[in-house]
């Protein structure tokens, strides 16, 4: 009645095969049908795509993400918004869901100037994945301080079905434990060194009990 077409993605129909009603997703549309020379449409011409793969594959690894005990997230777009991200991440950040929607440096301002912006934008740019180890990041705390934390990351590109790069996967392990032990135990090892080179610069015999 109107000749105005209509668009859906991702709907979901319900369908009966083999006795058993399953829920299909579609993308499709419908545009008005003309007959040759007629002003007024005669029906309407339905053009649909079965993505029900893409969207159970999409919700399994959501799932996966959701469960992991390390942050994980994905970032959209050049401004880097996140649309994806489990528990281990709002913990870390300090935020909740509701930072879903919003962009990096909307949640984190304190990242600014820290680089990692600009190396997730190179990835989403280039579609090359980076891996950074040991990478410290100050976060901002209610006191003004900001601590430094440590990680192990990984940026890859996140791609559509169809191919086309549409933002970056973050993978990362905190390991602020880890490089703070290695520190000290060389701080140790430096001191040890320190105080047999003077035990053996020294005249007077003496012992280390």
């Amino acid at each position: 009645h109107t000749g105005e077409p209509f668009f859906a993605f991702e709907h979901p129909i319900k369908l009966v095969r083999n006795g058993k009603e399953e829920v299909l997703y579609f993308d499709f549309v419908y545009k008005p049908f003309y007959e040759e020379g007629q002003d007024k449409a005669s029906g309407v011409f339905a053009v649909g795509h079965d993505i029900t793969r893409q969207v159970d594959a999409r919700q399994k690894f959501k799932n996966i993400i959701e469960q992991a005990t390390d942050p994980i997230l994905i970032l959209k777009g050049e401004d880097m918004v996140l649309e994806v991200a489990n528990e281990a991440l709002f913990k870390l950040w300090k935020v909740d869901e509701s930072s879903i929607g919003k962009t990096f440096l909307e949640i984190l301002p304190e990242m600014k100037g820290q680089g990692f912006l600009e190396l997730l934008q190179q990835v989403y740019h280039t579609g090359k994945p980076f891996q950074g180890y040991e990478v410290p990041a100050g976060f901002e705390e209610e006191d003004d301080e900001k601590p430094t934390v440590y990680f192990n990351f990984t940026y890859q590109p996140y791609r559509e079905a169809h191919g086309s790069i549409t933002g970056v996967l973050v993978l990362a392990t905190d390991v602020t434990g880890q490089v703070l032990a290695k520190r000290q135990a060389a701080q140790s090892q430096g001191a040890l060194k320190r105080f047999k080179f003077l035990a053996d610069k020294a005249q007077d015999p003496f012992f280390l009990m």
